[in-house]
């Protein structure tokens, strides 16, 4: 009996935190949920950025909030199992994740710090520009190679992708 129970003590621990997926849809759901958590932080970003009222704390608070969420996604995209041996479309993923996080530590705080502890310059709007071009640029290739990585792993696996509703309000109209 006692050893049973410490056999239970090692295994359940490892069973429970484990992440398992009867069907490739159910994978990419997962991955696509996890996007979706940045996805709606950004979106209450956004929305604090661009409301009347804001402020640096104001827009700080809602920073805070995105950056946290992007490093808890990070841990549990990290603890994701290949599916059926296929790593490619988690480490897209990550790939992705991961420059949300450096993007909004970085690149994000810089532009609130122009923003909100100046009197805007030409000079700083032009930073702020080169700032946002900059991180465009960058996601395009990141984002277009876990896109790859979502429609060959559909493709393998069989089944169709569908829009993502929220992609729609993180996009700027064009």
């Amino acid at each position: 009996m006692k050893t049973l129970f410490t056999f239970l003590l090692f295994v359940l621990p490892i069973t429970i935190g484990a992440q398992t997926f009867k069907t490739a849809t159910e994978y990419n759901d997962y991955i696509v949920g996890l996007q979706n958590r940045i996805g709606e932080k950004m979106i209450s970003f956004n929305t604090e950025v661009s409301s009347v009222g804001a402020t640096f704390e104001s827009v700080n608070v809602e920073l805070k909030a995105l950056v946290e969420e992007t490093e808890k996604v990070i841990k549990e995209i990290e603890k994701l199992p290949a599916f059926e041996k296929n790593t490619s479309l988690r480490n897209a993923a990550k790939d992705l994740f991961l420059f949300y996080e450096k993007t909004i530590k970085e690149d994000y705080t810089k532009m609130i710090n122009l923003i909100y502890n100046t009197d805007l310059t030409e000079e700083d709007l032009a930073q702020l520009q080169a700032i946002l071009d900059k991180v465009t640029n960058d996601e395009k290739v990141i984002d277009e190679r876990f896109q790859s990585e979502q429609q060959q792993f559909a493709a393998k696996y069989g089944f169709t992708l569908e829009e993502n509703e929220l992609q729609e309000q993180l996009d700027p109209e064009e």
